[in-house]
């Protein structure tokens, strides 16, 4: 009995991490409208799962800022992020990455070949959206955001401090909720690949405060083109 007590668990937690990452997936690619309402069992009837699993992911998707729960009324899609919000999302971001380049830079020689080999994938997600534009594919969208992503976690991996890494992740879904106009078709991928590119290439070739500059020139971009899309 035991046994398979442990077995039904493992099965119902793997159910609902696969609906936590289907909802994820919807949420990022626009399916859904900033302060619509969610109903658990209308995505149960949905996904064709019970509402257990829904509640739990819902329970879960609460950490990531993507969804609020309301007092009697259920779920939401969280409102559109402000300006105000951008700013201070980007300026602790450039507290976090800039010290994660300074940190990783002396390990450049180790990290160039993750760096060049996330760069390459984030370029290829990018293309893909453009090549699907007007009937964009979910995991495409997701694809696009892991890779973008994945770009800046090598660089704070070899910044080799966990409590940084901790902390940049916890801002990864803010920094999803900012850019969910890819869902919409449009995407920031010509810009945010050129300027991966030049902290790529200060990495490799340049100094220390090249690679600095390159970064906060990034981020300098994500928030101007960020603020564009609010406005």
């Amino acid at each position: 009995m035991a046994v398979t007590g442990s077995l039904l668990k493992r099965r119902r937690s793997a159910l609902r991490d696969e609906v936590y990452s289907t909802i994820l997936d919807m949420l990022l690619g626009g399916v859904f409208q900033p302060e619509e309402s969610l109903s658990i069992d209308g995505l149960a009837r949905d996904l064709d799962v019970s509402p257990t699993p829904v509640r739990e992911a819902m329970v879960e998707m609460e950490h990531t800022g993507l969804v609020e729960r309301l007092a009697r009324r259920g779920y939401r899609v969280a409102p559109p992020i402000s300006t105000e919000q951008i700013r201070k999302l980007i300026d602790v971001r450039k507290l976090l990455e800039l010290q994660a380049v300074d940190w990783a830079y002396p390990h450049a020689a180790q990290l160039l070949p993750e760096l060049r080999q996330a760069h390459a994938e984030h370029e290829v997600a990018w293309q893909n959206l453009e090549h699907e534009k007007g009937h964009l594919d979910l995991a495409h969208i997701r694809h696009y955001f892991d890779a973008d992503w994945n770009f800046h976690r090598v660089i704070i991996r070899y910044a080799n401090n966990s409590y940084l890494e901790s902390a940049v992740d916890n801002l990864a879904f803010q920094a999803h909720r900012i850019r969910q106009t890819v869902g919409e078709g449009s995407s920031d991928g010509a810009q945010a690949t050129a300027e991966h590119h030049a902290i790529l290439e200060a990495f490799a070739s340049g100094t220390r405060e090249d690679a600095l500059a390159a970064m906060e020139a990034h981020l300098n971009g994500v928030l101007r083109r960020s603020i564009s899309d609010a406005e």
